[in-house]
């Protein structure tokens, strides 16, 4: 009944956020990022697990803004392409290589928050439901979900439960991957800075961020037209994306780029140790 329940709202989320596009775990970017420090080494999938490692691969404070995106310029009244502004935000999420979205369907939804790792060896994400409920893990070549506190492994051609937690897993693999946000920014052709507005960010203060909005409606969902707007201090470094339509808002509070990462959880789901 549970993992059901978060088959449930993998789907919501990929309706809200994904409308049908698809995203490569590995296209290539403009602009490479910077040099890489050291990442996890995944054991074989269904090893014994290890105690959770301290050492979590390093990532920058501050990650230095790819060619791509120091392209761009936030002046008022500035028009962007769907695909330069696309290609910014693909750059900029590979240079940092971690951080973490809440997904919110309503206002006063709880939402539901994701955290990811873009090591070399591929990525590494947990989503975490609702008011702290059951959560999914995505690793480069498998994952796991929670069913009850009791952890399932994802394998499609498994239990019951195993095939179940394997549906749970890729629904959310494509929504996690570098290309995502590039992809629905891609919707539209054109984008325009509107200025600056004060905005509530993940950690729940409110800050003044430049307004880019899509100069059309953009079908998230097919058939859903809605007015999308991202809101960012620095090219790349989206805070907050904002969906208007059919009577409802929803919106995707993203943050912690490029901060490390407690991959305690992730370790534990998967029977891995991130070294």
């Amino acid at each position: 009944p549970v993992l059901v329940t978060i088959q449930t709202l993998l789907v919501a989320l990929a309706l809200v956020t994904l409308a049908g596009c698809s995203t490569g775990e590995d296209p290539t970017p403009s602009e490479p990022a910077t040099e890489a420090s050291s990442t996890p080494a995944a054991a074989a999938p269904g090893g014994t697990a290890e105690a959770p490692s301290t050492d979590v691969p390093a990532a920058p404070d501050a990650p230095a803004l790819p060619t791509s995106c120091a392209a761009i310029s936030l002046v008022e009244g500035t028009q962007v392409t769907g695909d330069d502004l696309g290609q910014c935000l693909e750059d900029f999420e590979r240079a940092a290589r971690t951080g973490s979205s809440l997904v919110r369907l309503t206002p006063d939804d709880p939402g539901v928050e994701t955290q990811w790792l873009h090591a070399d060896d591929g990525t590494y994400a947990l989503l975490t439901g609702r008011d702290g409920g059951d959560r999914v893990v995505v690793t480069p070549d498998g994952g796991a979900s929670e069913d009850e506190g009791r952890w399932v492994r994802a394998d499609a051609g498994g239990s019951f439960d195993e095939q179940l937690a394997s549906s749970h897993v890729e629904a959310l693999r494509p929504q996690v991957q570098p290309g995502f946000q590039a992809a629905l920014v891609r919707l539209s052709d054109t984008w325009l800075v509107e200025g600056r507005e004060e905005v509530t960010v993940l950690d729940g203060t409110k800050r003044s961020l430049w307004r880019i909005a899509s100069t059309k409606p953009v079908e998230l969902v097919a058939g859903m037209p809605a007015d999308v707007s991202l809101y960012t201090d620095v090219p790349g470094a989206t805070e907050v994306m904002v969906s208007t339509g059919g009577g409802n808002t929803s919106e995707r509070l993203y943050g912690a780029w490029g901060a490390p990462v407690d991959a305690t959880a992730v370790e534990k789901a998967v029977a891995q140790a991130l070294r």
